[in-house]
């Protein structure tokens, strides 16, 4: 008992333990536990957080790769279906050019054609009516009808 007192413990020691054990029980059960299971959950969805986050980052990462080959493959259809589109076209241009160009050689050539005819009529018609118009102008000068 003589080191008991000499550390300077006396009959108190007993009531304070007792005290010490109702006070460490009921903040354990009011405090403790409950702040304890608090921690526990932030701890588990800050964790659960962090990994739900990685998995749609893998997520996120392989759409970004889906799409970008899909668009590729897109990009690849339309650069086909636009030179296809362009071929047809030129090549329907080309035709409707050629119809056009012998169309008019076509009508030029009518005219042409025409043309001479014409000239031919008006070159025979003259050629009747000389005759008559030298007449005229000789009897016209020479006050006298020449026929």
């Amino acid at each position: 008992m003589e080191v008991i007192q000499a550390i300077g413990l006396n009959s108190t020691l007993f009531y304070q333990l007792g005290i010490f054990a109702v006070v460490y029980f009921l903040l354990n059960t009011i405090l403790f536990k409950p702040y304890y299971e608090a921690q526990k959950i932030r701890t588990g969805l800050t964790t659960g957080s962090d990994e739900e986050a990685v998995k749609i980052l893998k997520t996120v990462e392989s759409l970004e790769e889906n799409f970008g080959s899909e668009a590729k493959e897109h990009n690849q259809k339309i650069k086909t279906i636009f030179s296809e589109s362009e071929v047809t076209s030129k090549k329907e241009a080309t035709q409707i050019i050629a119809v056009a160009n012998t169309k008019t050689k076509e009508f030029l050539t009518s005219q042409r054609e025409e043309i001479k005819n014409q000239v031919a009529k008006a070159k025979q018609h003259l050629t009747e009516e000389v005759p008559g118009i030298s007449a005229a102008i000789a009897g016209q000068l020479l006050g006298k009808d020449v026929n």
